[in-house]
């Protein structure tokens, strides 16, 4: 359905979107198991709105202009939360097994706080991630 609209800002993932409508359709799309197409909207997210040389992110493709930081959060919160599975709660993190874009074998996270513990994020595709202490 998506797919036959006309491209519009209310249209996520389409040329005329802001871009950080594309990451959680990424996330959904590798969780549902169509790693390839997770691919295509996860790079969808940010390459159309890239400004080099800086890598600032543009609201909309069409402008000139960054940086658009809601963008970066997007991409961000996909990257850590969705596709590696974890959910936070006051339990275990570690619910659900990484679902990661066609290419894309891990994701791996040196530092990330949780419960007021450094922790480091190793999430293979296919696997339920491991969060150790740091």
């Amino acid at each position: 359905v998506r797919l036959g609209r006309k491209p519009d800002p209310s249209v996520p993932c389409s040329p005329e979107a802001p871009g950080f409508t594309s990451p959680p359709y990424a996330t959904a799309s590798a969780f549902c198991g169509e790693r390839a197409k997770s691919a295509r909207l996860f790079t969808n997210s940010w390459k159309p709105y890239w400004l080099a040389p800086y890598g600032m992110t543009r609201e909309y493709q069409a402008h000139g202009h960054g940086s658009y930081l809601t963008t970066h959060g997007s991409l961000l919160q996909a990257a850590m939360l969705g596709l590696t599975g974890l959910r936070p709660t006051n339990g275990n993190w570690c619910k659900y097994p990484a679902s990661l874009p066609d290419g894309w074998t891990a994701i791996e996270i040196d530092r990330i706080m949780i419960g007021g513990t450094w922790k480091q994020l190793v999430a293979e595709h296919g696997r339920v991630a491991r969060l150790t202490d740091v």
